[in-house]
């Protein structure tokens, strides 16, 4: 009876020291607490990334909008919106190029207040030698409330960037869509026209 009393005791005194032991108890709750802080860190740091990319996509809309209105002849060529799309494409640095879209149009409102692009160039990929039409000339274009005159023209500038997130090859989060669109009025002619007016 005695020896069952001291077998019963010990798991209980065991189990007691064990509950008092904390020699390793820091190494078990950075065990725990680690990869959730890795987490973070790695999300807060592509959330980081992301901002940037989006300020610069914000940035060269503006870029490209205002380089087109401060022309100082009124006729565009091939050549100079090509060199305006560089420009635009060299902002996005040290970031993917080939993931920039940069498409640059005139928007001409009538008399009546009905908007319509008078025409449009979209340089897909970051390339900046073949300019592709943009945005269908003659289509009716919805503008922001305030922003348009009768009988002028605006130059719109719109960028977009399709970013991967790091996490995208785990948890397949897919493409994160930043985009931009800036108007600036043209400021040296009442339009600029693009090959001929």
């Amino acid at each position: 009876m005695i020896a069952s009393t001291r077998a019963s005791r010990r798991p209980r005194r065991s189990l007691r020291r064990f509950g008092r032991d904390s020699r390793a108890m820091a190494a078990v709750e950075f065990a725990l607490i680690a990869p959730v802080m890795f987490l973070l860190y790695l999300g807060g740091t592509d959330l980081t990334q992301a901002l940037a990319i989006d300020r610069k996509v914000s940035l060269a809309a503006r870029v490209a909008a205002d380089l087109i209105a401060r022309q100082s002849t009124q006729t565009l060529t091939d050549a100079t919106l090509a060199s305006i799309c560089q420009g635009t494409v060299a902002m996005i640095a040290p970031h993917d190029r080939t993931k920039m879209t940069v498409v640059v149009s005139s928007i001409a409102t009538d008399t009546s207040g009905v908007s319509k692009v008078a025409w449009s160039r979209k340089f897909a990929g970051g390339d900046c030698t073949a300019g592709a039409s943009g945005t269908s000339t003659g289509s009716v274009v919805s503008m922001p409330a305030g922003i348009t005159v009768n009988g002028s023209t605006l130059i719109m500038g719109e960028t977009s960037y399709d970013y991967n997130t790091m996490f995208d090859i785990v948890v397949k989060t897919g493409l994160i869509h930043l985009d931009q669109i800036a108007y600036t009025r043209p400021r040296l002619f009442e339009k600029i026209c693009y090959k001929s007016c």
